[in-house]
């Protein structure tokens, strides 16, 4: 009777014919309990049996009474809880402040971003105005519209142009933001 062959050998008895075949030997299987009674050499004890220490092996078995697997599966259970809650409250100690942080440097890369996008397009215009365009416009304060596409990148402000004389202002403001504003100051020639 031979068993169906898989990935590996399998060392049970009805296939030790087809061991011997392959390999030339047949290998011995393992016992499938351990043997009772004390051993004269026991591998996991260490010390030999005559001077008076038993190994684990040597000890009669003694099956645990249902009341004990009871408790102790319910003292493993709570140390699993507990050591499961301590491990959540390290992890949630280490990752709050990342969390926090992580949230903080995204607002401040945010308003770079828009300070670096009012910066370009204020220069830009500044350039035009510097050119001669801002001979054309009038004396005083006002509103000045900017052709650029970037303007959907800004958050709500407004551009605001302030001619003196021969001296041109430009400044993006936002809305809802105090210290958010880019200035840009010329005088014409």
């Amino acid at each position: 009777m031979k068993m169906a062959r898989t990935g590996f050998i399998s060392l049970h008895r009805p296939v030790a014919a087809d061991v011997k075949r392959r390999f030339g030997q047949v290998f011995p299987s393992p016992p499938l309990h351990e043997p009772q009674g004390r051993a004269r050499h026991s591998v996991r004890a260490g010390v030999p049996h005559d001077q008076g220490w038993h190994a684990r092996s040597d000890a009669p078995y003694q099956p645990s009474s249902p009341q004990n697997i009871r408790a102790s599966g319910k003292k493993e259970r709570g140390f699993l809880m507990v050591d499961l809650l301590v491990g959540i409250s390290i992890l949630a100690i280490a990752i709050l402040p990342l969390a926090f942080s992580f949230t903080r440097q995204t607002r401040l890369l945010r308003d770079e971003y828009f300070r670096a996008a009012a910066m370009e397009i204020v220069d830009g215009e500044m350039e035009i105005l510097a050119a001669g365009e801002g001979k054309n416009f009038p004396e005083g304060v006002q509103t000045y519209e900017v052709h650029s596409a970037t303007v959907t990148n800004l958050p709500p402000g407004k551009f605001q142009l302030t001619k003196t004389a021969s001296h041109l202002r430009l400044e993006w403001k936002a809305d809802k933001r105090r210290d958010s504003s880019v200035v840009r100051e010329v005088t014409l020639k």
